[in-house]
């Protein structure tokens, strides 16, 4: 039922029952929160988004809210204005003063809310936080002295199907830990970083390894290499000045040249690698019988199944992530090497820690930097983007890179298997439909494969909780079938190391980039097989083990 309410004078048309703060943002009136997450219930927690309703004595909070015909709301009125200070500076009394070197300086909501509503010094603390910092994951730190406790992490870590996070205590000792509260080591957190990408402050922000990396390109006792991954590459130009989900990947190769660095290679090339490691094991998964099988580069699913769902390690395709394939051809061609891996996934600081991808207790990939640190970085050495010129990156193969930039979206995994199955097993297979059906905006996505007269099932999910029960559902199936699953939502693109606005405004711009440059390669795929071929003989088979207690 359509209604009618008046907001700051204007009349506005919506629906009996919708929620007042997004029939506001919905108008473009825009009410501060730190607790709402889109997508989410309301929690009501952090109180910002309060508004005047006419008739009602107390301020309310419009992400909780249901509109009533003909109410009548201010947002911005001097009491409510008023409210918001309080609460602010209430928040501000009980958080360190460390903006000039905090992680998300020029980021931080909470610093945004201060300089909005004039905030401009600490009225008086109301207790001393003291400070307990959590550095015992190898992906992860925790601050808790700086957490506002919006809730925010908590809720993406429950809907990751994870639930690492939660409470602790009660009133002015409420905190926010692990299970518990035994430090995220000791946790089943996957290192998947959405909590980092939503926490408000700088409570949650990866490991950093920028030191160790500007000690070994000043000092060149190793030749060092970088690996840039392909969502890097269309979501770091936003933060560089260039519109929205450009592809600047020849100006990124460059300016890590004038940084350094003594080869820079894509990460495309390491995708093409197992998607043809994984293509002729593919008929095997087709012809085992009814079941799942796994197929995923995602580290922070694979630390799922480890952590809570050991029962599905034997459905894993037994393939290395693409970053730690390239780790071990380069280390094979150049012992004396430091490979930096630049990664959208804050998981792949935890991956390689693992013992299976070290050698002699020295991992494959001697710092995994995120594309926010990336973007340090760039900052740090001054590079000037209008200033240098487009460069090709280092190859380990003779041939245009077949997935391109694919393997950043959810269901691009998915297309460049069916690419390198078109050239490894052409003539017992066929597919139902096109590539079309792995694309757009749905968490999860469904074709069918046939193998001879065998029907297989091939779905793509980027969202855990989704693909969990789907898998749980293939158990009972008639036919085989195929899943590739990514920890975060839209795949590699919204990885916990990105930068930015996480919106649709960001991400469409990006996700049309990447499908721009997509192409068949026609006759070029027969010829990047025989190269991989080649180089994929020295990798060795995944070996996948349960987390001990």
């Amino acid at each position: 039922m359509q209604i009618e309410i008046e907001v700051n004078g204007q009349i506005l048309k919506t629906r009996k029952g919708d929620i007042l703060l997004s029939v506001l943002n919905q108008n473009g009136i825009r009410v501060p929160t730190l607790c709402s997450m889109e997508g989410f219930p309301p929690t009501g927690a952090c109180r910002l988004c309060i508004v005047e309703v006419e008739g009602m004595a107390d301020l309310v909070p419009a992400c909780s809210y249901p509109v009533e015909e003909w109410m009548k709301v201010n947002t911005h009125s001097a009491r409510v204005i008023q409210a918001r200070r309080t609460i602010v500076e209430l928040l501000i009394s009980n958080h360190p003063d460390e903006c000039l070197y905090c992680f998300q300086n020029k980021h931080c909501e909470l610093q945004k809310l201060a300089t909005e509503l004039n905030v401009m010094e600490r009225k008086g603390r109301t207790r001393q936080f003291t400070r307990k910092i959590d550095r015992s994951s190898p992906s992860i730190i925790h601050d808790a002295s700086k957490c506002v406790l919006c809730g925010r992490c908590i809720r993406i870590c429950d809907h990751q199907r994870v639930s690492a996070l939660e409470f602790i205590s009660r009133g002015t000792e409420m905190r926010v830990g692990t299970v518990g509260d035994k430090g995220l080591s000791s946790s089943d957190c996957i290192s998947c970083g959405q909590c980092i990408r939503v926490c408000p402050t700088g409570s949650l922000q990866e490991k950093g390894h920028l030191d160790e990396l500007i000690s070994h390109l000043h000092q060149k006792q190793q030749q060092v290499i970088a690996l840039v991954d392909p969502a890097v590459m269309v979501s770091i130009g936003d933060e560089l000045g260039f519109r929205s989900g450009k592809d600047v990947s020849g100006l990124l190769f460059s300016a890590l040249r004038k940084i350094g660095f003594d080869q820079v290679h894509s990460g495309s090339e390491s995708v093409d690698i197992t998607m043809f490691q994984a293509a002729r094991l593919w008929k095997h998964t087709a012809t085992k019988g009814p079941g799942p099988s796994l197929i995923s580069f995602c580290p922070s699913w694979m630390q799922y199944i480890e952590n809570l769902r050991p029962d599905l390690m034997s459905c894993v395709l037994p393939v290395l992530s693409p970053a730690q394939t390239f780790g071990r051809l380069i280390k094979d061609i150049n012992t004396n090497s430091y490979i930096v891996y630049f990664s959208p996934c804050v998981g792949s600081k935890m991956e390689s820690q693992k013992a299976e991808h070290q050698k002699e207790g020295i991992p494959y990939l001697n710092s995994v930097m995120s594309t926010r640190e990336l973007i340090q970085l760039i900052q740090l050495f001054g590079i000037d983007f209008d200033r240098i010129n487009n460069e090709v990156p280092d190859s380990l193969l003779n041939s245009v890179p077949m997935s391109r930039l694919l393997s950043s979206l959810s269901g691009g995994y998915m297309e460049g298997l069916m690419k390198a199955i078109s050239v490894v097993d052409p003539d017992n297979y066929s597919l139902d439909g096109n590539k079309a059906k792995f694309r757009g905006p749905k968490s999860c996505k469904k074709n069918i494969m046939l193998h001879y007269t065998i029907e297989q099932k091939w779905t793509a999910c980027s969202t855990l909780d989704e693909g969990i029960n789907l898998i749980d559902q293939s158990m009972q199936s008639k036919y085989p079938e195929l899943f590739e699953i990514m920890a975060c939502p839209g795949g590699c693109i919204n990885g916990g190391g990105q930068p930015g606005n996480k919106s649709d405004k960001v991400n469409k711009p990006r996700i049309k980039e990447i499908y721009d440059q997509d192409s068949e390669l026609s006759g070029q795929i027969s010829q990047l097989y025989a190269e991989v071929s080649k180089v994929s003989k020295k990798l060795p088979v995944l070996e996948l083990k349960a987390k001990e207690d």
